[in-house]
């Protein structure tokens, strides 16, 4: 039976089933900052910064974090997973 997780480094979901497919991948340790908007030159978009690279994102709402910065195992948060299986 599958069922979704969390992962602990990035907050992304994911299905159980693939978790040797999902362990290794690239991911922002840091949630992305949001530092304006683009102004009606840039259509209003706004603008996210992650700290840990300082890449700079263009989107609405606040963008994943994940792919990224640092490659890594991702780590199952238990509390989250738990908290959103049915009883």
């Amino acid at each position: 039976m599958n069922k979704q997780m969390t992962r602990k480094n990035c907050g992304m979901e994911f299905d159980s089933d693939n978790t040797a497919e999902n362990n290794q991948r690239n991911y922002h340790p840091e949630e992305a900052v949001h530092v304006g908007n683009s102004g009606p030159q840039g259509n209003y978009d706004e603008i996210w910064k992650f700290p840990c690279c300082d890449q700079i994102v263009l989107r609405d709402p606040q963008p994943a974090r994940s792919p990224g910065c640092t490659q890594g195992v991702y780590i199952v948060d238990t509390e989250k997973t738990m908290a959103n299986m049915p009883l």
